[in-house]
């Protein structure tokens, strides 16, 4: 299985750790964060969302300027994934 082992998790509740969850779902592939939804699908379009302040998904925020950054962060770290083929 590809990632990090949580053993560290169980002996030391100080270790740094990212807390983000990969999606993957018909040829889409995202993640999730505290804060943010971040898709990309199948037709290359990119959806942002802020779950904090729209926790129904209606304003996709990958076009508002100030964003730009963390959607090119989200983008490289779902590249970096080693994604299981079917």
């Amino acid at each position: 299985m590809h990632g990090k082992s949580l053993v560290p998790l169980l002996y030391d509740k100080k270790v740094e750790w990212q807390n983000v969850a990969y999606t993957c779902d018909q040829g889409c592939y995202g993640l999730v964060t505290d804060q943010y939804r971040f898709t990309k699908t199948t037709t290359g379009k990119y959806h942002l969302y802020d779950l904090k302040k729209d926790h129904f998904e209606w304003e996709n925020l990958v076009y508002e300027n100030k964003y730009k950054n963390l959607v090119k962060e989200f983008e490289s770290k779902i590249l970096k994934v080693k994604w299981n083929k079917p």
